[in-house]
């Protein structure tokens, strides 16, 4: 029989594909105004930081520096504090507001809003 040796031919191992051929994580936003949904990509991270993804974002999109944004899941409805972290593949919805509302997070929650994902610091004493 022949099934003892093994052929040669098919061996060749390929070679395994660049890093830049794997899907990128990224997360997708969009302001209500927006027909489409931007992609901010995070490379080779899971997650970003909202502080960081915000700076990114205004810095994209011209938000003008009198501006803070709000970042709410658009699947979820969570609203995404300052401490918090944005996992690959989320839908944002972006709300533009006046700075002064837009630092805090979910510190100072207000009834009208979606329940606030709880703060991670205390509360100053």
């Amino acid at each position: 029989g022949q099934g003892g040796h093994q052929r040669t031919c098919c061996l060749v191992v390929a070679p395994a594909p660049p890093l830049s051929s794997q899907p990128m994580s990224e997360v997708l936003f969009k302001f209500k105004s927006d027909i489409e949904y931007s992609s901010h990509s995070l490379g080779a991270l899971s997650e970003i930081s909202v502080a960081d993804l915000k700076q990114a974002i205004t810095a994209a999109k011209g938000v003008p520096a009198a501006f803070g944004l709000v970042l709410t899941n658009a699947t979820t409805s969570e609203v995404y504090a300052d401490a918090a972290a944005v996992p690959s593949g989320a839908r944002l919805l972006l709300r533009r507001v006046p700075r002064s509302l837009a630092s805090g997070g979910g510190a100072k929650c207000d009834d009208s809003l979606p329940p606030c994902s709880p703060s991670p610091l205390p509360p100053p004493p």
